[in-house]
């Protein structure tokens, strides 16, 4: 397991570590899909610092690639989490 940090911030915030996972470019505190140079509530600095995901290298491949989105509804403070809903 690797742990996965923002690039200006010393936490794991879930955009950035997405974008880390599955683009390979750690990322800058709660931006999805930009190198380091985007910035956050800077939609300029987005226009040349999006990065290609393990997806997009798929599609170049002509696979097929699907995504499953998850919501948990009610999350308890418990290692079972039986309530989700499949979008």
């Amino acid at each position: 397991m690797h742990t996965t940090y923002n690039l200006n911030a010393q936490i794991g915030e879930s955009s950035a570590c997405a974008t880390a996972l599955l683009c390979g470019v750690k990322a800058n505190f709660e931006t999805v899909g930009l190198d380091g140079n985007g910035k956050f509530e800077n939609c300029y600095s987005s226009f040349a610092s999006r990065v290609d995901s393990l997806a997009y290298w798929a599609q170049q491949q002509e696979l097929r690639t699907f995504f499953v989105v998850l919501r948990i509804q009610q999350p308890r403070n418990c290692p079972q989490l039986d309530e989700f809903v499949s979008y």
